[in-house]
């Protein structure tokens, strides 16, 4: 966090800025906008004890970030080092705030590393030996432009799409809340990179399952989800069940609507699948200002809404009903 003057004039507030004409009725705290209630209640007992009235435990709070140039890590030090707190926090940790302030089109579900089969437990202890918690978010993809994935500077391939640049935002914000309650974490970059499937490590909470068309199936939003995960050292308490009920319907309709026939009953063909969206990319005559991406088993899929597709005319996009 840093210490500079913020736009809206309050000096050094960095993250925890006061949002334009709302003076001190809410806040932005590591992105996101809280009452300054929540904000309390962030605030309270972790740093300054319990029972102080919330415009009370704010203003102490304000005070000490204007202080310390706008550090949030020197008031934390600076707190736990008068109360007698570790660096580290230990015990288990209930998120349920967490869970609370997240967007209507994003929802958060938590896992313990213990529950992942020995080879997904190996494969996490290699990129975070401490990890005991996966944090799985799924964002609701509402519009096929969101996926529509563009060249850009980025952890997969070089490409990128709204929905995972507004659903990697959201993961870190959680990361941030979590590191300041003195919590380790790593955000994984996009399986490619990191060498674990984001839709192995959903299947394994009670967001979802994989489906027929190997495509992961949120319990209400079908295929029409994007994931982004972080491991967490914090013991992360979570009273839902860990798996999820029968989601795909086991239809076939995904495997019978695949024009590459990339699809069978446990089996997709990668490199076919890759072909048949490299000739439709050909025949659409896309000139890669984007990524050509098939939609066709997840639109046969009768889990989930569709949403809103793209209409591809002269290897340009726009918003429409999609090509059948």
């Amino acid at each position: 966090m840093r210490g500079a003057t913020s736009s809206n004039g309050n000096h050094g507030l960095g993250d925890l800025d006061c949002p334009a004409g709302r003076k001190r009725k809410s806040f932005l705290f590591q992105g996101l906008e809280v009452s300054r209630y929540r904000l309390a209640g962030i605030i309270q007992g972790f740093f300054f004890g319990a029972g102080e009235p919330a415009h009370s435990v704010c203003t102490h709070f304000l005070k000490h970030l204007i202080s310390y140039g706008g550090d949030i890590r020197i008031i934390i030090s600076k707190s736990r080092e008068a109360r007698g707190v570790s660096e580290k926090m230990t015990g288990d940790m209930d998120i349920t705030e967490i869970q609370k302030s997240q967007a209507p089109c994003c929802e958060i579900v938590f896992a313990s590393v213990e529950s992942y089969p020995e080879d997904g437990r190996a494969k996490i202890a290699e990129l975070m030996p401490d990890a005991r918690t996966v944090a799985v978010l799924g964002h609701h993809v509402e519009a096929s432009l969101e996926w529509v994935w563009y060249p850009s500077k980025s952890e997969r391939g070089g490409i990128t799409c709204g929905a995972d640049l507004h659903a990697k935002a959201a993961i870190e914000n959680i990361s941030k809340v979590l590191e300041s309650n003195g919590c380790r974490t790593l955000v994984l970059p996009y399986p490619k990179s990191c060498g674990i499937s984001f839709k192995r490590l959903a299947a394994g909470t009670d967001m979802g399952e994989m489906g027929y068309s190997f495509l992961f199936l949120h319990r209400e939003w079908g295929p029409w989800v994007h994931l982004r995960v972080l491991l967490t050292d914090a013991d992360i308490t979570e009273t839902r069940a860990l798996e999820a009920a029968d989601i795909c319907l086991h239809c076939e309709s995904c495997i019978e609507a695949c024009p590459g026939q990339c699809l069978s009953i446990g089996h997709h063909d990668r490199a076919a699948c890759r072909r048949c969206q490299q000739a439709e990319s050909d025949r659409l005559g896309i000139r890669g200002t984007y990524i050509y991406e098939c939609e066709v088993c997840a639109r046969a899929c009768p889990v989930g809404d569709q949403p809103l597709g793209v209409i591809i005319h002269d290897g340009e996009i726009q918003p429409g009903k999609p090509l059948t």
